[in-house]
């Protein structure tokens, strides 16, 4: 059964920057499937679930830097979460372009786009699902968003076939879709906070949960990561700030992250976490392999050619 995960974090009156200088605003949308929703498990074994969605800590990163610009220090930032456990990239199109979807599409300033890995899981080539993400990222752009594509996340170490698709396409993110008038940027997921090629299993085992999702903790580093290397320099770009901002990927261990007290209890339990599942993996010995580049077919690279 598909769970959905829908949230409005923060508040703001609904004038735009260009709309209004005395009350400048950014509006963000997270969308995408159980990563953008937050899945996530107590430890690997557990049945239980909950959802920490990235978005969230993305929030209050993004709010407490633009409060720390003087020329917009009284900007209000909220981020809406739409993430849907299961759904491919064609769902999430479908559901956003239907009359069932509630979101305000042309509110947002950027739309954060995180989906394919159920495509791969359900074997869909990359040029399908290519041309799906080409699809989407064009929908949210004819309602007035700019687009962040977020790579597909790299998998567990059962999947390594299926990484062999996700890296094509991946590939073709970085190589063709962030050329797409609309594009903002792309932000490389697997090779930033990698699953399997983690060298450091203590660090693997901390940041995620069952070889697919993240734990509590890992979405509050990939928040830092995305704010780090991606949103920041967008941010500056959207208020007019003249700072000048490193835009290319870097890798955040958890101590980049300026922990309050939430996140303080989230290192905690994630400790304990990497404990229980340390004594249960020994036995495997597992090593780390890194990921096979894949070349992007000639004709998924045409994808994004001008329609």
């Amino acid at each position: 059964m598909s769970a959905c995960c829908k949230r409005m974090l923060g508040s703001r009156p609904n004038e735009s920057m260009s709309e209004s200088n005395a009350n400048p605003s950014l509006r963000i949308l997270c969308l995408g499937a159980s990563m953008t929703a937050g899945f996530t498990r107590s430890h690997p074994l557990s049945w239980r679930i909950t959802y920490s969605p990235y978005g969230k800590h993305l929030q209050d990163q993004i709010q407490r830097y633009v409060s720390s610009i003087p020329s917009v220090s009284s900007a209000k930032v909220e981020v809406v979460i739409d993430g849907h456990d299961g759904w491919t990239t064609a769902m999430v199109h479908d559901y956003v372009t239907s009359d069932k979807c509630e979101l305000d599409l042309a509110s947002f300033d950027f739309c954060l786009i995180l989906v394919g890995s159920n495509d791969v899981g359900h074997g869909r080539s990359c040029q399908e699902v290519c041309s799906d993400l080409l699809t989407l990222h064009k929908a949210l752009h004819d309602n007035g968003a700019q687009t962040v594509a977020i790579t597909i996340s790299e998998l567990g170490r059962s999947y390594e076939e299926l990484d062999q698709v996700a890296e094509a396409v991946n590939n073709w993110m970085r190589e063709t879709l962030c050329d797409v008038p609309g594009v903002a940027g792309v932000y490389d997921f697997n090779t930033a906070i990698p699953n399997k090629s983690e060298p450091d299993e203590a660090r693997r085992l901390e940041l995620w949960c069952d070889g697919l999702h993240m734990t509590e903790w890992g979405y509050c580093v990939l928040a830092t990561s995305i704010f780090k290397s991606t949103m920041r320099s967008l941010v500056d770009r959207h208020f007019g700030v003249e700072k000048p901002k490193p835009t290319e990927v870097q890798q955040v261990s958890p101590s980049d992250t300026t922990e309050d007290g939430d996140q303080q209890q989230l290192r905690s339990d994630s400790a304990v976490v990497t404990s229980l599942s340390s004594e249960g993996s020994r036995s495997n010995n597992a090593t780390s392999a890194g990921t096979q580049e894949t070349t992007v077919s000639k004709h998924a690279q045409n994808l994004a050619s001008p329609q």
